[in-house]
This record gives C-alpha cells, structure tokens and sequence, in this order.
C-alpha cells in the first residue's frame, strides 16, 4: 500500500510537472509579442488611413454639393425675381472671397456686387463643412459671381476650386460655371487619379 501510494504520488507530481511544462509552452516569447505588436500596429495604420481617404473624399462630395445647390438657388432667385442677384462671402456690405466662411445671396439692383441698404439679401448660407479653401476664378477677376434675371452670369464663366486642408491633390474639386449660368463638376483625371482641368492640368490650389 505505501508503495503504491509513493508510486501515486510521484505520477501525481509528474503530471502536475508536464502541465506547468504546457503552460510555460503555451505562452509567447518576447519576440513573438514584438511580432504581435507589430502586425496589430500595421492593421492600426492601415484602418487609419483609409478612414482618413474616406473622409477626405466626403468632405470634398459634400462641399461640391453644397456649391452647385447655393449657385442653384442663386440663379433660380435671379430668373424668378426678373432680377439681377450676386452671390459671394459678404463681409459686412463687401463681398470677399473668403467663400470657405459661407456664402450669401442677395439682390443687387445696381450690379455693383455691394449689398447697399436699399437691397434684399435673400440668404445666408453656412460653410457646408470645415472646409480649406474654395477659389473662385472667372473672367473680370471678381469676388463674386452675379446671374442676371435671364439666369445667365453677368459674363462671368469661371470655374471654382475646392481645396482641401492638407492641399493633396486627389481631392481637390472643380466647378465650371458657364456663360448660361449652368454649373458643372470636372470629373476628368490623369492616370494617378488626380483631378485635371481641360488642359489636362492638375487642379491648381
């Protein structure tokens, strides 16, 4: 019996020996850690940077968006009214072409692209997103862009640059406005991607 309960003990303790031995096995080396570590910051990295390329092309969408419904409504207004209506970033009276801070739309009997005390402004509009820079480039290098009450501009076919923040190229966005006051989005692009104008330029910020 003692002999049999020594020979019980010493297969108790062997196997309690083999499974500590299995536990320490199955643990991770400080290298195989480091690994680990590693490939989860690459999947980190990864993640991070697509959902940044995801929000930089939704805020380049929403604030194109947001240009062709204001010059819309701005030419509506004009065509509507029989009137002659300016759209631009006032600043007090003054429009300015800070039109990243929002734009307004207002009529402008005299076509002075001032809001003088005897005219309406028709609305305000709020910048659509925290966007970079929207440039606004047309013939007559004004601050502003003014439809007539035909609906057409006031010979003021241009095109206007969104830009975002970081300048990178691939979301930098163009709208062409015509003589007939009808706005339109460049959808052309260079072999990398980027966005060109109908000299096959990328976009210039």
């Amino acid at each position: 019996m003692k002999i049999r309960g020594k020979e019980n003990t010493a297969a108790v303790i062997g196997a309690s020996g083999n499974i500590s031995d299995q536990i320490r096995n199955q643990g991770l080396t400080l290298v195989e850690l480091l690994m680990v570590v590693a490939i989860i910051g690459i999947l980190l990295s990864s993640g991070l940077t697509h959902y940044q390329e995801f929000a930089a092309k939704h805020q380049a969408t929403v604030v194109v968006n947001w240009l062709i419904s204001t010059i819309h409504f701005a030419r509506y207004n004009a065509a509507k009214n029989n009137i002659t209506v300016t759209l631009c970033a006032l600043e007090g009276k003054h429009c300015t072409r800070n039109w990243h801070k929002g734009l307004n739309i207002f009529a402008d009997s005299n076509e002075n692209g001032k809001l003088d005390n005897h005219e309406k402004l028709i609305t305000s509009l709020k910048p659509a997103a925290a966007a970079g820079a929207i440039l606004w480039r047309s013939f007559g290098n004004k601050p502003y862009l003014q439809f007539t009450s035909m609906g057409y501009t006031n010979f003021q076919n241009g095109n206007i640059t969104y830009c975002p923040k970081d300048r990178s190229s691939r979301f930098r966005r163009q709208i062409v406005i015509t003589v007939q006051g009808r706005p339109r989005l460049v959808h052309t692009r260079n072999l990398a991607g980027q966005p060109i104008d109908r000299q096959g330029r990328i976009l210039r910020c």
